[in-house]
């Protein structure tokens, strides 16, 4: 073999490494120049949030000032503006119902109320109707022919509270009726401290529960008495006659008892009790 034949494996070899070490360059120049476009993509993308966030904080502040500004300009509205955006309360509806009327003089009539009391240990179940002053000035009681309902009824005394309100509603029923025979609140002396005592509104859910606090028998000269008929009918001795009122409503009932003398029993029975 000459000289020749063995230079040309070696030039082979130069050019092959030439080429690896070109085609290296060129790769590496490659991927210099991606990634450099992406960088430069990155930083615009950067640039156009960065922008956008500033812009985004700008319009945030223009609207929290022109909600201020807002703000200012309803706090210099004029009272009567304001006043007309306000919700009006609504009051509340009386248990006596929208018929009753407030101003009823005493000496009228009995009036009939959407009310009625129960009294569960005794199973009473009876209306309520609301009365005045006889023309004796005590409270009225009405009565009737045989089979008339007043016999049956409970008798709210329009001077009192309204049973629930503070101060002392004061109610009456017959013992007994034409006959002789038990009527509505014929056993309420039977009743015990712990008893309820239950004022509903017909028709609805509505009902006032009272617990009896004590059960007390008077005579009749006993009911003149003034600290007693304070305390039956809640009246304040003295020229105004306002009621008394410790805070609490009171309920209390009364009926007959003891011997009938002259047409009149001589005693009372009256049940004290507090709303629950």
């Amino acid at each position: 073999m000459d000289q020749n034949d063995s230079a040309k494996p070696r030039l082979i070899d130069k050019l092959f490494y030439f080429r690896r070490q070109l085609f290296l360059v060129v790769l590496l120049l490659t991927i210099t120049l991606i990634i450099s476009i992406v960088q430069s993509e990155t930083w615009k993308e950067d640039e156009i949030l960065s922008a956008s966030h500033s812009t985004i904080q700008k319009q945030a502040m223009q609207e929290s000032g022109d909600v201020a500004k807002q703000l200012a300009r309803e706090a210099k509205t004029p009272d009567r503006l304001t006043s007309s955006l306000s919700p009006t309360a609504t009051p509340m509806p009386s248990i006596l119902g929208i018929d009753y009327d407030p101003t009823l003089d005493l000496h009228s009539g009995p009036v009939p109320l959407p009310l009625k009391i129960l009294i569960p240990i005794l199973e009473v179940d009876a209306p309520i109707l609301g009365v005045g002053l006889t023309i004796n000035n005590d409270m009225d009681a009405p009565k009737g022919l045989y089979g008339d309902p007043n016999w049956s009824s409970a008798f709210w005394y329009r001077g009192s509270a309204i049973p629930g309100e503070p101060g002392t509603a004061t109610m009456a029923g017959h013992v007994n009726g034409l006959l002789g025979q038990p009527e509505t609140f014929a056993r309420i002396r039977r009743l015990k401290p712990g008893d309820l005592i239950i004022i509903k509104v017909n028709k609805t859910d509505t009902a006032i529960y009272f617990v009896v606090d004590e059960v007390k028998k008077y005579s009749l000269a006993e009911l003149r008495e003034p600290e007693i008929v304070d305390r039956v009918f809640g009246a304040k001795v003295g020229s105004d006659e306002q009621k008394l009122s410790d805070g609490l409503s009171h309920l209390t009932l009364i009926t007959c008892i003891g011997n009938y003398i002259d047409g009149e029993f001589d005693h009372r029975i009256v049940v004290f009790s507090t709303l629950r």
